[in-house]
């Protein structure tokens, strides 16, 4: 997980990133890497991520081609972190950013 957070540094200017991993609802555990901004709302920076309102949770879902760009910039700066072959996070990569509820705030 710190691999991808590192990742998500570089690619996106975020000061932080923010990572839960749970369990709790679902029969398996996920993640959640999630990059956080300074120009965040005050009210929001310190708290969780999900603590937006969800009329702005769901303002910025993924789209493919808006995003390629972000998904691209990410499997490469994944890959240099990697010592896996070329390729070994790609898939999942692309697989993680296009789960409903992708949330993406911030811009490159």
């Amino acid at each position: 997980m710190a691999l991808i957070g590192d990742a998500l540094l570089e690619v996106t200017g975020a000061y932080r990133i923010n990572y839960t991993i749970a369990g709790n609802t679902d029969p398996y555990l996920h993640a959640h890497i999630i990059p956080r901004y300074l120009s965040e709302p005050d009210q929001y920076l310190k708290g969780l991520p999900w603590s937006y309102p969800k009329e702005v949770m769901g303002t910025t879902l993924f789209d493919y081609e808006r995003d390629r760009e972000l998904i691209q910039q990410l499997a490469k700066a994944i890959q240099k972190r990697c010592d896996r072959p070329h390729g070994c996070l790609s898939d999942c990569l692309a697989w993680n950013l296009t789960a409903p509820g992708y949330f993406f705030e911030g811009g490159l």
